[in-house]
């Protein structure tokens, strides 16, 4: 099964997640994609972004007794890492 390819129209790109033509300045600059724009339009880009900042934040939140001790250790190698880098 192929995927249908949609092409740049008039000034105008295909958006995979919200399926609509919209303009060009409507996508962010993308220097891996073939035409140099994402596949996805800004404010697709930016309700997928929320949604995962706000997950994130909320895992942290009820996982935080689990998770600090880890980061306070990866903290400190850090530190004691690049003190010995200085040295």
């Amino acid at each position: 099964m192929t995927r249908a390819y949609h092409k740049k129209l008039n000034g105008q790109k295909w958006c995979w997640k919200c399926q609509q033509y919209k303009l060009l300045s409507e996508f962010y600059h993308n220097r891996f994609m073939y035409d140099g724009l994402d596949n996805h339009c800004k404010a697709c880009h930016r309700t997928t972004y929320n949604y995962s900042s706000e997950y994130q934040s909320q895992y942290y939140l009820a996982n935080k007794e689990r998770l600090l001790p880890k980061h306070r250790e990866s903290a400190k190698a850090s530190r004691i890492s690049r003190k010995q880098i200085i040295t």
